[in-house]
Order: structure tokens, then sequence, then C-alpha cells
């Protein structure tokens, strides 16, 4: 970390703080771990261009085209349309500047920004601006300065490893920009993001001074450890331990065709959640058998349930580490009608690096969206689909994304529609509607399908979870299937 000075050290009052860097060096983590640092001890506000939060301007703006994943992905605007693009961006960081940040500052309070006015001198491109630097050399004089800028640097490799936004060049060439366009009087302070959440909080936040040293290492004890700010683990540094999985995984692979994992297959590895798979009913006694040889072999108690229809559970555990958890589905359901099958899922299929049979993101995008991330009448789950990462999954895979829109027959295009705004950050409930009354639809002309989920439905007393059975050799597996009901057809 490099600072010129420390002007917050004892200081009461307010002041205005900017986090800026390339997608991936963890400027949205930073500033909620900032604001929810101060906010104990100041008014503060946070001003960010994302759902929830209070925007950096205050004049009208045109909503985002296009995946946000692709930043540069439109031609920059003619030389006199950009020339008006700037000032007008200008002309809205200064009616931001005195009608929702001077306000904040002169009560003593905190405004904490995300990107702001400065991106655009250092990445006109994402703006469709095309370079004029007279111009905005000229600007910049008459702009007001924040009291300081957090500027986040990494290598280029770790920048990627979380987000694959923008080429390593261009990361370079942004990060000499951070040290070459603002003026010799504005404060900053250049901070290596490639450390931990904790490391980069306390170096913000020391620097800072908002708060005293004792509290101060106990906020940032707690700063979320997930997220773009941390570098990516490695799957044997799962907390369990997917060097485990892996085997598993990929024996599974080998011995079930039809089995296919079809959501949050690396978050599991390492060590984040269950292992969702798809595989057909035929191939649940290879899975539970190779699950029991796997489970005995790491010395584990082992429990299944078979009591939710088209869904088996699969459950290893101790008493010293979390238990893993397999979750086999024969079939995918959306508002009770079948959306897919398993052998549905042959022509979204890709081979992971790792060994084992996975969705393409766009697919996985749009099956989540469809089981976890709507509600009745075509209302989004706004958390559900930024904590399953959907729009990011759609957006890097759309051709896998309209290749699953298949699977919905005459409401394909409302599918892809669907994904097409999620991916640009919106929604079309038109769209979403149209796919509703493809599933009453479709399960109206399957009843029995329905009338068997309605009466499967999973209760507390599930006999299958409650029920912990150790077994030993080879023979595990069988053992398994002849003490429940795997081979009866429902």
């Amino acid at each position: 970390m490099k600072g010129i000075d420390r002007p917050f050290v004892g200081r009461q009052r307010g002041g205005v703080v900017v986090v800026v860097g390339p997608d991936g060096a963890g400027k949205s983590t930073l500033a909620d771990a900032l604001v929810r640092a101060a906010q104990k001890h100041a008014n503060i506000t946070l001003l960010a261009n994302r759902r929830g939060e209070t925007p950096t301007g205050v004049l009208p703006h045109r909503r985002v085209r296009g995946p946000t994943t692709s930043p540069h992905r439109h031609p920059p605007y003619a030389t006199p349309v950009s020339l008006v693009k700037t000032l007008y961006l200008f002309a809205d960081f200064l009616l931001t500047w005195f009608s929702r940040v001077r306000p904040v500052v002169a009560r003593g309070g905190w405004v904490v920004i995300v990107r702001g006015w400065w991106d655009t001198l250092v990445d006109p491109k994402r703006y469709r601006l095309r370079p004029a630097p007279v111009l905005t050399r000229a600007l910049s004089r008459l702009a007001p300065r924040p009291d300081v800028i957090l500027i986040l640097e990494a290598a280029p490799g770790v920048v990627r490893s979380r987000k694959a936004e923008l080429t390593e060049s261009e990361v370079v060439r942004q990060a000499r920009a951070w040290r070459s366009v603002l003026s010799e009087r504005q404060h900053r302070i250049y901070i290596d993001a490639s450390r931990s959440a904790e490391e980069v909080f306390r170096a913000a936040a020391q620097e800072l001074s908002w708060l005293p040293p004792g509290e101060l290492l106990e906020l940032a004890s707690t700063v979320p450890r997930s997220g773009s700010i941390k570098a990516p683990r490695t799957i044997e540094e799962g907390s369990m331990g997917g060097s485990r999985w892996l085997p598993l995984l990929r024996q599974l692979t080998q011995d079930a065709p039809s089995l296919v994992v079809w959501k949050n297959a690396h978050r599991t590895l390492r060590g984040e959640g269950d292992l969702d798979v798809v595989a057909a009913r035929s191939d649940w006694p290879v899975i539970v058998e190779g699950f029991a040889r796997w489970a005995d072999g790491q010395g584990l108690t082992l429990a299944l349930c078979d009591h939710v229809p088209t869904s088996l559970f699969l459950r290893a555990e101790d008493d010293d580490s979390p238990a893993f958890e397999l979750d086999v589905k024969s079939r995918g359901t959306f508002h009770r009608s079948v959306l897919f099958e398993a052998t549905d899922l042959r022509s979204l299929v890709a081979w992971d690096d790792l060994g084992f049979r996975r969705l393409r993101p766009g697919a996985e995008g749009l099956l989540k969206l469809l089981l976890n991330g709507v509600s009745r009448w075509g209302t989004p789950k706004w958390e559900r689909v930024a904590r399953e990462d959907i729009s990011r999954l759609v957006a890097a895979d759309p051709e896998g994304a309209a290749a699953a829109a298949s699977l919905f027959g005459w409401a394909a295009l409302a599918a892809r529609d669907v994904t097409s705004a999620v991916a640009a950050g919106s929604w079309s409930r038109s769209s979403m509607l149209v796919l509703e009354a493809w599933a009453v639809r479709n399960a109206l002309r399957h009843p029995t399908i329905l009338t068997r989920r309605i009466r499967g439905l999973p209760t507390e007393s599930c006999p299958g979870l409650k029920q912990s059975l150790k077994r030993s050799g080879d023979n595990a597996g069988r053992q398994l299937l002849d003490s429940h009901r795997w081979e009866r057809d429902r």
C-alpha cells in the first residue's frame, strides 16, 4: 500500500472516499465492508450503480444493453456524440456532488463512491467515449476532489481468475492509467487487492482511521471471506476437502452414463454446499453403490433418503467434519410441471477440466433461474439470483442459455428473452408469464406427475435421513438398496 499522507487521523468531520480499480479487484466488497464498519460511528452513504444502492448520478441514463460481463462490447460513439456525452456525464457528476454528497459531508457524514466520474478518465471505452485528454484534463481541474481515492491493484492473472471481463493487457493499462491521470494534489492510496478480504479492509480502514484500533480488528475478522476481493481457493483448500469429493465424482461419471453435475460444481468442490447432479433412475443403483463404497473407504457414516419423488439424497458424515451430501434428481420441475428429464440434458453438457460432466454455464444459469430465482406471477427473487450468480452465468454463455431455452418448445423465445434481460441486469415479466403459462399447460397434460409430486412432498419425519447406517465391504451399496425402495418403479 502506498499513500501520500494520512489526513484523516484524529479528524471528526465527514468526507468522501472513492473506491476504484478494474473489474474483479473487489471494489464492491471493500465498499460494503467500509460502510458496515463506519455506520456505527457516523452517517454514511454508499453511491454505486448496482441494484439496491443509490446511483452515482441524478440525470437520466440509458439502460445498459447486453451482458455486463463485456464492458467494451459496443464501439465508441462518433467524436461529436462522445464529446457531448462527456460533458453530460460531468454535469451529472457535479449535480450529484452538490445534491447528494455535499449535504451528507456538511452534516459530518461520510460518502463512499464506487467508480464515479473518475472511472471515465481511466476506462472511457466502458462508457462508449473516445479519449479526449484535453477536455477531460480541463474538466478534472474544475471537478471537486474527494478526500481520498482507494485504488485497488492486483496482478492481471489474479484479476482474471475472479472476473474475466477484461484482458490482461487491459488490466495492466488501467493500472498504469490510475497512476497518471489524477492530479498531483489528489490524495490517493494504492492497495494490493490480491490479499485476503480482511487484509484489504484493514489496510483501507486503518488509513482512514474511522475506528478505534480494537474495534477495527474485531470488524476486520467479520469481513465475509467470499466475494471478489478474495483470491479463489484451490480445490484442496476446501473445508470439506475437494480432494475427497473429486475421486468420487470422477468415478460416478464413469459408472453412471447419465450423471451430470447441474449446478455449483466448483463451489461444492471448494467445500461450500452440496453436490447437485441429475441422473436417470436406471443409474441410481450404481450411484448408491459407488457412494456407499466411497463413504466406507473414508470412514464415514452413511445416511440416505428417497422420500421425495424423483429425488435421492445421500449423506456421509462423521463427528469431526461437515457432512458430504449428494443430491440426485431424475428430472427438474418448474411450477409442478416437468421441465427436463435427465436424458434431455445431453446436448447441454460440457466436460469440466477436472474430469466430470457438467452443464454449460448458460444452461446452468437458466435452469437455476427457473428453479430458484422466480416466484409466482413472474416475480423475480433478486436475492437468489445474486446468490446463485445467475446473471454472470447466462451472460458468459448466451449460446448455452439459448440451447437450454429449447426445453420450452413453443415458449423457447420467451425463455431467451428472460435470459437476455437477466444477463443485462433487468427483468422481462411478460416473458416469464409466458413460461408460467407453458408450465401450467404442460402440468395439465401430465396429471399423474403432478399428483405424485404433491403426494410425495417431504415431511419433518423423513425416515431415510434420520436413519444412519454404517456399512462395510464391497456389497455396502447392495445392502443399502435392499433396505430401501430404490428399485421400485414409482
